[in-house]
Formats: C-alpha cells, structure tokens, sequence
C-alpha cells in the first residue's frame, strides 16, 4: 500500500505541467486619418469663383481700422445711399462700396470718377454734368454704366453685386487673367503688385494692397445671411 502511494506521488511529481498558451495578439484597431479635402478650384471668372473668393477672403489687418472707419461714415450717411437705391434699384451696400473706390467717401465728388461737383466730369465718362447735387450726380452715374438693369433690389445677388462693380471700373484686369484690385484689393486673394493707376495705363510694378477694395466695404454692409 506504501509502495502504492509512493508510486503515485513520484508519478504525480514528475507529470509534465500542462501548456499554457499565450494569448493571442490582437493589434489596435488603426485609427483612420481624417480626410482633408482639397480646396476646390474654380474656373478664374465664373460665378463660383466670384463667391468662393466673397466669402472666403481676408483682409489686411494694417487695414482694419480704415474699414471700421468708412463703414460708420457711410451708416452715418446711410440715408443718402438709400435714396439712390429707392431712384435706381441697386442695393445701397453696393453704391456705397462704388463711393468709396471713386472718391473716399467726399460727398462733394461725382461718383463717375471722383471728379469735383459739380462737374461737368473731366476723367473718364468725361463731360457728364454739371449737377445740382451728389444724388443727381450718383444716379446719372449709375444709369450711364447700365447698373439699373433689375427692377427690385432682392434680385441681387452678391455675384451680381461684385461683377457690376467690376464692370463700373472695367474689365481690364479680368482681360489680363488678373484679379481686379477693384474689388480684392487689401485683401489675400490679390495679387502683390500690378494695377491700373490711371484709365487704361497698366503698371507691372504697382502695388495692388494700397486701398481698401470694395468688396470689403460690401461684406461689412451686406446682413451675414447673404453669405
């Protein structure tokens, strides 16, 4: 019976242990890198370019405080602009936008060109006027350059708003393949240098970001929605 016992346990000590596997390895689920999209590119001119580049640009901070400046200048003579919009039905954001590329804001200017009231003009329209007032001036300007073509305000849309103001200056730099400083200018979607500096003299070497342009007179006005 001993020898029985001896015998199990001797048989029960030198019994292999029993294999322990190892867990299997499971690798970390991988983490999938966001999709970044590529800026879509537009055809230079078309409508979807005109508002990508509306909604998307950035002006130049060293201009900031002259917009803050011309936009409470032109709240504080926002009637003004509001009548021209009741005689021609242009939207009054748009010809304060004009205002200002033509002549800063003064009231007593021919929004044709900037040429002093009252006319007749000198610059290019030349001979319009004389005038009897800033608003005579601005709606003969208007009407002359064919902007009154809508017959109610709320057909506008801001395509239509920034092509019409490029048309008012003219179509010089959309003929070059260039971005109208018109309308960009102070602002990254504009190039460094290259502007028209007088009525159909191109210079090559003219700093373009020198005057707010007056799409960024446009924004500030126009309510966000429209964006």
């Amino acid at each position: 019976m001993l020898q029985k016992i001896l015998t199990l346990i001797k048989s029960w000590l030198t019994k292999p242990a029993p294999k322990v596997e190892e867990p299997t390895k499971v690798d970390p689920p991988k983490k999938e890198e966001p999709k970044v999209e590529a800026p879509k590119q537009y055809a230079f001119g078309s409508d979807d370019w005109y508002f990508d580049r509306y909604r998307s640009f950035v002006v130049d901070r060293e201009q900031l405080r002259d917009l803050t400046r011309a936009i409470q200048v032109i709240y504080d003579n926002k009637n003004r602009y509001v009548f021209i919009e009741h005689v021609t039905h242009i939207p009054w954001q748009m010809v304060a936008a004009i205002h200002w590329r033509e002549a800063s804001l003064n009231f007593n200017t021919c929004l044709h060109n900037g040429d002093p009231l009252p006319g007749p003009t000198r610059n290019v329209p030349r001979g319009r006027g004389p005038f009897d007032s800033w608003q005579q001036a601005a709606v003969d300007a208007l009407r002359f350059d064919g902007l009154d073509k809508y017959n109610y305000t709320d057909q506008w849309t801001i395509v239509d708003m920034l092509k019409s103001m490029e048309a008012y200056n003219g179509w010089g730099y959309k003929k070059r393949g260039l971005a109208s400083c018109y309308l960009w200018s102070c602002t990254d979607k504009i190039h460094p240098s290259g502007r028209y500096t007088y009525d159909g003299k191109f210079d090559s070497n003219a700093r373009t970001n020198d005057y707010l342009g007056a799409a960024c007179i446009l924004r500030e006005l126009l309510p966000k929605d429209k964006v």
